[in-house]
């Protein structure tokens, strides 16, 4: 088998050239969808006086066999040269191109009316903040009042997401061939699983996992308002966790641990319950987490629903965190969280 990682330069979108990676060193690609900008790379490459590290982008590949996997498109952030003897390398780490948007702020008041396409706006933002590849999930949704809400110096990622959230989707992130992705959350079941995971003679699955619980503090009622004085009337939503299942719930701890979140915004009642109903799922959510280790796979996102079922651990996960070291034999981390039980 011949394997190689590659770093590629594009030059307003398209290939430029390809940086060499020394012997011994391989990129390393982490993703946590828990951060404002969720993908981040690093590595050492070759110095090349050709690129415009201000301007060019590296795209991250792993070829095997010739096949090729992609693991995103990066914005440089800081490049730093060193010289070892006679050979000069630049030490390089970046960010996802959700990054262009969070570099991008008002310069003055942001102003959408009453009516607008949550999407249209978000599209507004996302231009104005130089990204042109991208995706937006199709949405009815519109705003229900003016909003003038964000001050100038306001970074568009941080307006975007709040959008975002309004609609019930998930934050902005880019996926691995760099389009800038906003999607809406989406139910998690057996039958939307992305990704399988079994101990058999194919398998790409290691014997090495970690566990984390943490139940104590974690809430099983949430209820949600909206009071704004632009509305027609305040807006409520309750969601209680009453499975009989989950070790958090109202019935397992006998006792109902709540929790109070104030919204200035939202797109309709639905949305608000659906707010509620998620921030009750995510709680179940958090009550298990664990970490696995893989060979490297591209292709993972935001959010991917993954099956497992080995002797150590079994059942559908949340997949909240990756990291991929690129190197020959490298081992892919996963972070997820239970969701269901395999029995």
């Amino acid at each position: 088998m011949k394997y190689r990682p590659r770093l590629e330069v594009l030059r307003n979108g398209a290939f430029f050239k390809e940086l060499t990676i020394p012997q011994d060193e391989a990129p390393q690609i982490s993703f946590d969808a828990d951060a404002a900008i969720k993908t981040s790379f690093s590595c050492v490459a070759v110095y090349d006086s050709d690129v415009n590290w201000l301007t060019d982008e590296v795209r991250c590949v792993a070829e095997t066999d010739g096949a090729r996997e992609e693991y995103g498109v990066f914005i440089i952030t800081t490049p730093t040269e060193n010289k070892d003897g006679t050979q000069r390398t630049a030490e390089i780490t970046g960010y996802d191109r959700t990054y262009l948007a969070k570099l991008s702020k008002l310069e003055t008041r942001q102003y959408f009316a009453k009516g607008t396409l949550y999407s249209n706006a978000i599209t507004q933002l996302l231009v104005a903040s130089g990204i042109s590849d991208f995706i937006i999930e199709p949405s009815a949704a519109v705003l229900q009042t003016d909003r003038e809400d964000w001050d100038t110096g306001t970074d568009r990622l941080t307006i975007i997401n709040t959008l975002l959230a309004e609609m019930c989707y998930e934050s902005l992130y880019a996926d691995a061939k760099g389009i800038v992705t906003a999607k809406a959350k989406s139910e998690v079941s057996a039958e939307n699983v992305k990704f399988t995971y079994t101990k058999d003679t194919k398998s790409i699955l290691f014997s090495e996992f970690k566990a984390a619980d943490d139940t104590f503090n974690v809430p099983n009622v949430f209820i949600v308002a909206v009071d704004n004085v632009d509305m027609d009337e305040p807006m409520r939503a309750t969601a209680i966790n009453d499975d009989v299942t989950s070790s958090v719930s109202v019935a397992s701890r006998n006792a109902r641990i709540v929790e109070v979140v104030q919204l200035d915004n939202i797109a309709s009642a639905k949305h608000l319950q659906q707010y509620a109903d998620n921030l009750m799922l995510q709680s179940k959510l958090d009550a298990e987490q664990r970490v696995f280790y893989t060979a490297n796979e591209a292709g993972h996102g935001l959010h991917d629903v993954v099956a497992i079922n080995c002797d150590e651990i079994s059942g559908v996960f949340i997949e909240t965190a990756w990291r991929c070291d690129l190197s020959m034999g490298g081992k892919m981390q996963h972070n997820v969280r239970r969701a269901l039980w395999l029995y």
